[in-house]
């Protein structure tokens, strides 16, 4: 039987219509498609720098130092090289060994260091207060052990937020704050020292100062004022630190 002519019209754009319909669908579910795989994609390649560094990462190569008469914090430039401050060794001359514990990585790992360089700065008037360590036996340490990143001090601004990680009395400490100050200005002039509001104490000195964005040392704890003045605190200044030891040789990355 045969159908009028308006029906198969009717029929026939029907066709086209679920045609149509067949065609954007199928186009639609290809978008998708396309924008779940560009997703993937670009957690592929951008993981490296989303995702969150695990706290071991800031916490496994800070190290507790005992000289024998002193204590301090130091920690890991590359894997052998630990920094700290001059003042925690000032009675250890180059040369000797002193004993590290590494209490926060997987496992606490107790080893020697020896001293290999330390700032020759008088200590009177310098701004700078290095030292340089070096693990006797880097095989005490543990395959995976990460090492510290070190930044550039010349970036950072009033109100960064840091942390200070260090052995305060030998006990290991995360502390925050922010960056309070860049540049001391005093009546006599101005020191080259961050001014930090987080807390350090004695045992800190040598610990890093990492900003809290970026995880990246940009200055090592130095001292703190006491008594109504608690609270403010300074470090030393990593780049100061890079360019003394590039002047004299010494590579901190090994």
């Amino acid at each position: 039987m045969k159908l009028p002519i308006g029906q198969i019209e009717k029929s026939a754009n029907i066709i086209k219509l679920q045609e149509v319909l067949k065609r954007r669908k199928l186009l639609f579910f290809l978008m998708l498609f396309s924008v779940f795989l560009v997703i993937g994609l670009m957690e592929m390649f951008f993981s490296d720098y989303t995702k969150p560094l695990h706290a071991n990462s800031i916490t496994a190569p800070v190290a507790y130092v005992f000289t024998g008469t002193k204590t301090g914090t130091a920690f890991l430039s590359g894997p052998s090289t630990l920094l700290t401050a001059r003042h925690v060794i000032d009675d250890i001359a180059l040369g000797d060994e002193l004993d590290i514990t590494f209490m926060k990585a997987d496992i606490k790992t107790d080893t020697k260091a020896r001293l290999i360089w330390k700032d020759n700065s008088n200590p009177l008037e310098a701004v700078t207060d290095f030292a340089v360590l070096r693990i006797i036996n880097p095989s005490d340490l543990p395959e995976d052990m990460p090492i510290m990143t070190l930044g550039n001090s010349d970036d950072i601004n009033i109100g960064d937020k840091v942390k200070a990680i260090g052995y305060p009395a030998g006990l290991f400490s995360v502390t925050e704050g922010r960056i309070s100050n860049t540049i001391l200005e005093e009546s006599e002039g101005e020191l080259d020292l961050i001014q930090l509001d987080c807390n350090i104490f004695p045992g800190n000195s040598g610990g890093p100062i990492i900003l809290s964005e970026t995880e990246e040392v940009i200055g090592l704890a130095e001292s703190g004022l006491i008594g109504k003045f608690q609270g403010i605190n300074f470090a030393s200044k990593i780049n100061l630190l890079k360019e003394k030891l590039e002047a004299d040789g010494i590579d901190i990355f090994k």
